[in-house]
């Protein structure tokens, strides 16, 4: 599995961990990878991007984030934090491919959604409505793959 898929992963979990959404998936899982992740954010620039997503895993926190965690990770010398988390989301090779899925189709749903939440207002009034209606829709889309995200990782 990639960095990138981890880390994006790694996001996707301790979004509603952070936001104290109550899934209990989430917290469980996002109880043991915070403490990981948070050691691995040593450079006061990096605690304050971590201390932002926790407080707001918006669109820009998240990606903030998830940059300074895939190079954490892509680095040698964090190999145990890798590992951690790894063990943490009990990765195996057939998990680790639906995740990487799911993880894609998480993606593609967070750019779709920007995409249409930018161009609602570069619209006429009478297309505004269906804009709307679209972002809404892909963010119904993107809560169930989330969801799909972990139960895979739950199982």
């Amino acid at each position: 599995m990639t960095v990138l898929a981890i880390a994006t992963t790694v996001l996707s979990v301790l979004s509603p961990y952070l936001q104290k959404a109550g899934q209990k998936v989430a917290e469980m899982i996002g109880e043991e990878l915070y403490p990981t992740i948070k050691r691995l954010f040593i450079i006061p620039e990096e605690e304050v991007a971590l201390e932002n997503f926790k407080k707001d895993p918006s669109a820009g926190n998240r990606e903030k984030v998830k940059g300074i965690l895939i190079q954490k990770l892509s680095d040698e010398k964090n190999e145990k934090e890798l590992n951690e988390i790894k063990n943490t989301l009990k990765l195996t090779d057939s998990k680790a491919f639906n995740i990487e899925i799911l993880v894609e189709q998480i993606e593609k749903a967070r750019e779709d959604i920007e995409f249409f939440s930018l161009g609602e207002n570069e619209v006429d009034e009478t297309a505004r409505g269906n804009w709307k209606m679209k972002v809404l829709s892909k963010q119904k889309h993107l809560k169930d793959l989330e969801a799909r995200l972990l139960k895979t990782l739950n199982d």
